[in-house]
């Protein structure tokens, strides 16, 4: 079979690995790179690079993941290669690859900025006011990557500027996190509560007020939102009273160390609301049912929508989701 994008042959190949039937999937993902278009493999090259690594470890041919891992990283790719398999951190070439990688990710943080791109409503007009919704990626991901599932227009279309922010930390190549990168470096059996990069609030503090600055805001009308890392921010920016939230809409998330009873009764006296996503594979989460048991006991306004036959990604009804948690939240 022919494929024109990457993301038609990632589909095909997550039914095999999905259901753990890694060397088919490999079989597959191999043939399937053979038929891309020579511009979309060129484009893709580092993603499929690292999807190919991934399978391999699955797969336990831990030899091939370190030489593709090796030949990325003498590219000069920041790559993801922390993962927690034994077999790969004690490859006898492991230690070596992992002190280069982080010393191309030191000199790549050095002129790392945040960053963030403006979406606003057709017909925009300095004359009204508008609602303003903040838009995270997740952790490991961009504005781009982003922007690809959780869709500027379906905001702006209700009438609300879209700020989509990037952070400023790097993990790997165009791949930024919310969550500090040594909460990742701790242990995954007992990695619970994370927080967010020390500068987040202050850089998160500064975009809002030149949103505000630059743009015609209904500042008791904001909202924000975001996937994985990204929910774990608005939530600790909500809950932390950065900035005026009036609602706060994460998907698969955790529970962040700033969730304190303290904060909690704060965001009851603003009048905040919660609206919590996850996929049914992953439920129940913890450290979600934990939010929202400190919720209730408090009487603070939720709601948890659950994203039918899927884990931790995007659900393809996100869009209606959203339009759903906005009226629970405007209302």
């Amino acid at each position: 079979m022919k494929y024109n994008s990457f993301d038609e042959l990632e589909v095909a190949y997550c039914k095999l690995s999905d259901n753990e039937k890694f060397k088919e999937a490999i079989e597959l993902f191999e043939e399937g790179l053979k038929t891309l278009p020579k511009e979309e493999y060129e484009k893709k090259f580092y993603d499929i690079m690292t999807e190919k690594c991934w399978l391999y470890c699955n797969d336990g041919r831990f030899d091939e993941a370190v030489e593709t891992f090796s030949d990325l990283i003498d590219k000069g790719y920041i790559c993801t290669i922390d993962w927690n398999w034994d077999e790969l951190k004690g490859h006898e070439k492991y230690k070596e690859l992992e002190e280069k990688n982080e010393r191309m990710k030191i000199e790549a943080q050095k002129n790392a900025k945040f960053e963030y791109v403006v979406h606003v409503p057709e017909g925009y007009s300095e004359d009204k006011k508008y609602p303003l919704f903040f838009s995270l990626h997740g952790d490991g991901d961009n504005i781009k990557g982003h922007e690809r599932y959780w869709k500027p227009e379906w905001l702006t279309k209700r009438g609300f500027i879209v700020v989509c922010p990037q952070s400023s930390k790097v993990h790997y190549h165009e791949g930024y996190i919310w969550i500090d990168k040594d909460f990742y470096a701790e242990s995954i059996e007992t990695r619970k509560y994370p927080y967010t990069y020390g500068a987040m609030h202050d850089e998160f503090k500064d975009c809002y007020d030149t949103i505000c600055e630059q743009y015609s805001v209904d500042e008791d009308n904001v909202i924000i939102g975001g996937y994985s890392g990204g929910s774990v921010a608005s939530i600790d920016i909500t809950i932390s009273n950065l900035i005026p939230v009036k609602g706060a809409i994460p998907l698969c998330s955790f529970k962040p160390r700033s969730f304190t009873e303290e904060n909690v009764k704060g965001a009851l006296q603003r009048g905040v609301k919660f609206v919590f996503m996850d996929g049914q594979k992953d439920v129940p989460m913890e450290e979600v049912d934990e939010m929202i048991s400190e919720l209730e006991g408090h009487g603070i306004p939720y709601e948890y929508y659950i994203n039918e036959g899927i884990g931790h990604m995007y659900p393809e009804d996100l869009e209606e989701k959203l339009d759903r948690a906005l009226s629970f939240i405007m209302k």
